[in-house]
């Protein structure tokens, strides 16, 4: 929706964000279009068309398939969603605070006004919620569980999913089966099973030096664990104890230095990157 109807927004936010932060190079990563090789463009910038599905989609494997395309450097690279170029170019095209906001709703994307509640828009989408049923913000796997349909959905909300009740049996202590299921899946090579064995017992050095830092959380271990154990509850539980940032973070405007910048690291190693975020709202 944003690059097909809003295109010259995203634009006008490219030019404004441009002029913040002109030491920044911007490469535009996109959907690999099955009919058409090259795929969508923004403005003139360099493209790599990447594959769209999850978990390929989560910023941490966008940044390191386009350092890997282009030859650059993750840990000075970050990930600007389109959302917030969106964001940027409504504030330049016309000088006013934000009240609008893009999201997918059951799949379907839609333009609501900021502060729009849950129960709202399924209303509008005609879905009825059953007994037991959940309404999930921000994705199916990584997202939160809305506890009341009447909030109200914020600037950055990407989405609004209901899942149905017993479609995923509930999570267990039961035993590990050790099928290797969270292993072979996780995108950034870890060991579910023994990291989240460890976090069970309480034993958050093993846990840290089983590499948990490097957990993207994308739920992907939990998702086919046939015991349904809560592995990514216990991932982000063990970062919680050793401190370790649970995930990207955009910095806002500095009044400071009058420039947008940010970081993309753990706590850990506090490793630092250039990450443009909009400039001040209104």
């Amino acid at each position: 929706l944003l690059l097909k109807d809003y295109d010259d927004v995203l634009e006008e936010g490219l030019e404004l964000l441009s002029r913040l932060r002109p030491d920044v190079d911007f490469v535009f990563a996109a959907e690999k279009d099955k009919k058409n090789k090259e795929g969508v463009k923004l403005a003139d910038l360099e493209s790599v068309y990447l594959h769209p599905y999850y978990p390929d989609s989560l910023e941490p494997l966008v940044i390191k398939a386009v350092c890997a395309a282009r030859g650059l450097n993750a840990s000075e690279t970050a990930c600007l969603p389109l959302q917030q170029l969106y964001d940027l170019g409504m504030v330049a095209l016309y000088g006013l605070p934000l009240t609008e906001t893009i999201l997918s709703a059951q799949l379907r994307s839609r333009v609501v006004n900021i502060g729009t509640t849950v129960g709202d828009i399924l209303t509008d989408l005609e879905v009825e919620m059953g007994a037991g049923d959940l309404v999930i913000t921000g994705g199916p796997f990584q997202g939160k569980v809305v506890e009341n349909l009447a909030q109200g959905v914020g600037k950055h909300v990407p989405g609004v999913f209901m899942l149905r009740f017993q479609v995923f049996k509930p999570y267990s202590k039961d035993p590990c089966v050790n099928c290797g299921g969270c292993v072979r899946l996780c995108p950034v090579d870890l060991w579910p099973s023994t990291i989240s064995h460890y976090v069970e017992k309480e034993n958050f050095a093993a846990a840290a030096a089983a590499g948990v830092e490097r957990c993207i959380d994308c739920g992907l271990c939990s998702y086919i664990c046939v015991a349904r154990r809560p592995m990514l509850q216990w991932m982000k539980t063990a970062k919680k104890k050793l401190g370790i940032d649970p995930g990207i973070k955009f910095a806002a405007w500095d009044t400071e230095t009058q420039t947008v910048s940010g970081t993309y690291a753990s706590k850990a190693d506090k490793a630092k990157s250039a990450a443009p975020k909009g400039g001040p709202r209104g």
